[in-house]
């Protein structure tokens, strides 16, 4: 679930919560490579005089392990368009997380390929994980 929160009046969201369902498949090949599968179905908060979609979402990839304290994740992830007429995101992820602590916590770089107009041409991130244990 997504909640609505960012303000309609200023253009900065609808204002509208999100509903997703779906379902994953994860598994494990050896004690190294993690495959993954998902795929949801997301109920779009439509605010009046809107012509938003419901849509599919999924995403695709695997996660390798190096050491235990470096995993890297290659995944395709995509999406249909919330607006009829236009592309939806489809994207190229490649991620490496390192984990400072044996639980997992740890801190993520990511870099990303859109491959779509529905997608930025280009992106990068840094994100935290905290495991609590």
């Amino acid at each position: 679930m997504k909640l609505g929160t960012a303000s309609a009046a200023q253009g900065l969201g609808t204002g509208r919560n999100d509903y997703e369902f779906g379902v994953g498949l994860n598994d494990n090949i050896g004690t190294r490579i993690f495959p993954f599968a998902h795929l949801a179905y997301r109920i779009v908060g439509n605010p009046p005089g809107d012509n938003l979609q419901n849509i599919w979402t999924y995403n695709l990839g695997s996660s390798f392990e190096v050491t235990p304290r470096n995993i890297f994740t290659a995944m395709f992830s995509g999406a249909q368009s919330e607006q009829p007429g236009y592309s939806g995101p489809a994207d190229l992820i490649l991620a490496w997380n390192y984990n400072l602590t044996s639980a997992g916590s740890g801190i993520q770089l990511f870099v990303d390929k859109g491959l779509t107009n529905g997608s930025p041409d280009y992106g990068i991130g840094l994100g935290v994980q905290y495991v609590f244990s």
